[in-house]
């Protein structure tokens, strides 16, 4: 996982595979973004496995980002984030959230 800091933004590129595995790494990694006060916008062209557990922390991140009054993007979202957020009935914050 990298992350690329602007003043005001901050791009997370997530590894490829998101599973129980790796949601304590991701959940660490946007408690350190959040700090700085920062636009998120992740990367997502890469991910090929999407589990429950780090969809609820990407979810969890998204909403915090919002409620601090900055915005939070998914870019180049692949065929498997999309189908996890559908399977989770999860398709309207998707949809708020997705660049594609």
């Amino acid at each position: 996982m990298s992350k690329e800091n602007t003043e005001k933004d901050a791009v997370i590129t997530l590894p490829s595979v998101l599973n129980l595995g790796v949601a304590e790494e991701l959940r660490e990694k946007f408690m350190q973004t959040l700090v700085v006060d920062s636009d998120i916008t992740l990367d997502a062209s890469d991910v090929s496995t999407l589990t429950t557990p780090c969809l609820q922390v990407l979810v969890s991140a998204g909403r915090t980002v919002e409620e601090g009054g900055n915005s939070f993007s998914i870019n180049n979202p692949s065929d498997a984030v999309k189908e996890a957020f559908d399977d989770l009935g999860l398709t309207d914050i998707f949809s708020k959230w997705s660049t594609q």
